[in-house]
């Protein structure tokens, strides 16, 4: 499994990453290496912030 940002940028699964999702629907991936990554994704419709090894497949759809 891989992340997908807007279909384009690839996080490798096994990634440590800080996962909070904000706004209800934009899922922000804090990596290891200080890059945030925006990914548009409805599912959720509450805040939730969580540590832990990146296993989620997320797909922007235009």
């Amino acid at each position: 499994m891989v992340v997908m940002v807007h279909g384009e940028a690839i996080v490798p699964m096994g990634t440590q990453a800080i996962l909070g999702i904000i706004f209800s629907s934009y899922l922000l991936v804090f990596t290891a290496t200080d890059s945030i990554i925006i990914v548009l994704y409805n599912m959720y419709t509450v805040n939730i912030v969580s540590v832990g090894i990146v296993d989620l497949c997320l797909y922007h759809i235009h």
